[in-house]
């Protein structure tokens, strides 16, 4: 399937992944990535203490807990990809994600760019896209810069929480915003009037996997 009529746009969050398809359909998956690596990371922060009094204990107990954390988060990992690949091939549909390659070098906060290296955005994404390219489903990647913030009707820009009712009458939260920026960008034909009718009614529907 190397050009499907329908595309689903892939947004990568810290608690959640959110998709939108041309469709339209909305999908929304949980996930408990960033609660597993804050939990070890806390734990091993605390067993850090220990080196000075009790290193080889302290070295035994990074290589349990680091393992541990490593292989929670690739369980989840191969979960949340599964879920969103099995439905896309579901509806016969290729897959769009976000160019995340720069995503490591954003300037921020201490914390955040704590949660940036470990919960790794682009990790999961490799995960989707191996397991898209397995079951022959065509993915692409685009530019991902102004995709939360941007109308994806008339370009408008939205307020710093993600939304904002422009003048086009556009109003929906910043993960929706994602998508549909990352849908017009692959250049999918939006009939917008019908697109977003369905999706104010769909997202009483939301599907969780």
């Amino acid at each position: 399937m190397s050009n499907p009529e329908d595309w689903i746009a892939i947004d990568i969050n810290e608690p959640n992944v959110a998709a939108v398809s041309s469709n339209p359909y909305i999908v929304r998956v949980e996930s408990d990535l960033r609660a597993i690596h804050t939990t070890y990371f806390n734990i091993m922060r605390r067993i850090q203490k220990l080196k000075k009094h009790k290193p080889k204990t302290a070295e035994r107990l990074l290589r349990k807990y680091s393992g541990r954390r490593r292989r929670k988060a690739m369980d989840e990992r191969h979960k949340i990809s599964k879920r969103l690949v099995d439905f896309a091939k579901q509806h016969g549909m290729g897959i769009i994600m976000e160019d995340l390659k720069g995503i490591r070098r954003i300037k921020c906060n201490k914390n955040l760019n704590r949660r940036l290296h470990s919960w790794n955005f682009r990790k999961l994404q490799s995960y989707v896209d191996y397991k898209a390219k397995l079951n022959g489903l065509p993915v692409i990647y685009v530019y991902p810069k102004g995709t939360s913030s941007l109308c994806p009707i008339c370009g408008g820009r939205l307020a710093s929480n993600g939304y904002g009712l422009l003048k086009c009458g556009y109003e929906k939260d910043r993960d929706i915003t994602a998508c549909l920026n990352i849908l017009r960008m692959r250049g999918t034909p939006l009939p917008q009037k019908a697109l977003y009718e369905a999706l104010a009614e769909r997202e009483r529907m939301v599907i969780k996997c």
